[in-house]
């Protein structure tokens, strides 16, 4: 009995996991190359930083470019993945202990994981006009304007733009819970097997 508790506690910690390490893990990479000199420049940023560093204090929106504002949906389609995601691991931990079959929590973990894939396949299609050039620094506005900014971002040329390890770590905890769950219905399988097998025959 005591290892099912170890069981359902063990599922629904791990996928609740996936909430602190969306806010506080590093969320995004980006690497960009200085024209003088070929120099490369990088950061990992968490949405915790994203919103206190650029979002805050900006309520009202942000200007965006025409080129910027086309690649919006799949930004937001990757963030309707994640929120999904995130439902579904609040729906397991609940799930873990609330039923007695562990299908339920096998099925969700899947469909977490398939909604981790879509954010990365999503935010990859975001990130492919910024890293190929279709979209400049200037177009996104991160140094402001003026000739100043204007020559900064013309310097200044993205190469690199993937999710980092807060989403890899949180695609790896469906993955845990999915992998636990399934050996915890194989080891099921097993003792009901096995007490099939230790069935006496009554002989008539």
């Amino acid at each position: 009995m005591l290892y099912k508790y170890v069981y359902k506690s063990i599922a629904a910690l791990v996928a609740l996991c996936v909430f602190p390490l969306t806010i506080y893990a590093p969320m995004i990479y980006a690497m960009g190359e200085v024209a003088i000199g070929k120099t490369s420049i990088y950061d990992e940023m968490s949405l915790y930083r994203i919103y206190f560093n650029f979002l805050r204090g900006h309520e009202g929106g942000f200007e965006l470019s025409e080129s910027v504002r086309a690649t919006m949906p799949a930004l937001i389609t990757a963030g309707v993945f994640y929120g999904l995601a995130l439902l579904i691991a609040a729906a397991i931990a609940v799930t873990a202990f609330a039923c007695r079959s562990r299908l339920p929590v096998l099925i969700l973990s899947g469909a977490g994981l398939l909604c981790m894939i879509g954010v990365f396949i999503a935010f990859k299609q975001f990130a492919l006009p910024y890293t190929s050039g279709a979209v400049g620094v200037n177009d996104i506005g991160a140094f402001g304007s003026g000739i100043l900014a204007s020559l900064i971002g013309a310097a200044l040329k993205i190469t690199d733009l993937h999710l980092s390890t807060g989403a890899i770590f949180s695609a790896g905890a469906f993955v845990v819970v999915l992998l636990w769950t399934g050996a915890f219905m194989l080891v099921d399988l097993g003792d009901k097997d096995a007490a099939k097998v230790k069935k006496p025959v009554h002989h008539h």
